[in-house]
């Protein structure tokens, strides 16, 4: 019973660091600097996506800055391709395209907060029916 708890808090914290992150992602999305990027390389070898190499100069600055980014929809994606960037003016490394599905690990972390969120609840129900049946 207990692992069973230490498993759905794990899955709720996990979840919502996700969350967090891509709440973090989407705040850039809306107001971040923008810019166009070329794509420098995309690799099919991450295990939940493909992993864009985005290279961009950012407005104002003469020096190009690179970034990597795992996207879950990189169908149509070739080397040279030019695409939207949103970054953050104060550090542009902190980058990534506009309008992209992230991996398929940031889509699942929804499922993590739901799954531990309805198991807490359960495993805590479940201990107190335990302990009565236990006392009786």
């Amino acid at each position: 019973m207990r692992v069973w708890a230490v498993v759905a808090a794990t899955a709720v914290l996990a979840g919502l660091g996700g969350w967090l992150g891509l709440v973090r992602a989407q705040a850039l999305e809306r107001s971040g600097a923008r810019a166009v990027g070329v794509l420098v390389r995309v690799q099919d070898d991450a295990p939940d996506g493909s992993t864009l190499t985005v290279r961009f100069v950012p407005v104002g600055s003469g020096s190009p800055e690179q970034f990597e980014q795992v996207v879950f929809d990189a169908l149509d994606d070739r080397r040279g391709h030019r695409v939207n960037v949103a970054y953050d003016p104060a550090n542009p490394r902190h980058a990534r395209v506009v309008g992209r599905w992230p991996s398929a690990a940031d889509v699942l972390i929804p499922v993590g907060i739901i799954g531990g969120a309805i198991s807490l609840p359960a495993l805590a129900l479940n201990a107190a029916a335990t302990r009565r049946a236990r006392d009786q």
